[in-house]
């Protein structure tokens, strides 16, 4: 779906929040176009710098960061809140950032010590009660 802004601060409103997502914009400046319409233009080439960059899916590992101890990368675009000790991933999230479903370990037949991405717990060998 294309916003198309029909005034300027909607449009500048629009390309702010689009930049807090994609980091700044660059905009080639090719001169004054002609017969002074030189914000609609300048309107027209943003508009079509950020299209583009929302249909390319330019997103780039670096842009999404799972190095921080809570977090686990689920793949190269997906870093997942990890789970709670005593419980595993049951599921991985869907939304960057957030924890997907955690499910608890088997008391005595299985355990996770610490927070953690893994798909199942650890079978005991001797489980505390």
């Amino acid at each position: 779906m294309l916003v198309k802004c029909l005034w300027r601060p909607c449009f500048e409103g629009f390309i702010l929040t689009l930049s807090n997502l994609l980091g700044p914009l660059k905009v080639p400046v090719q001169g004054p176009p002609q017969h002074g319409k030189h914000d609609q233009a300048e309107e027209q080439n943003i508009g079509n710098q950020v299209w583009s960059a929302l249909t390319q899916n330019n997103w780039t590992a670096r842009d999404i960061d799972c190095s921080k101890k809570d977090y686990y990368p689920v793949r190269a675009n997906l870093c997942c809140r990890k789970c709670p000790a005593g419980t595993y991933v049951a599921d991985s999230c869907k939304t960057l950032y957030t924890r997907g479903n955690c499910q608890p370990c088997t008391k005595g037949e299985d355990y996770t010590e610490y927070p953690n991405g893994l798909d199942s717990c650890l079978a005991c060998h001797s489980c505390r009660e």
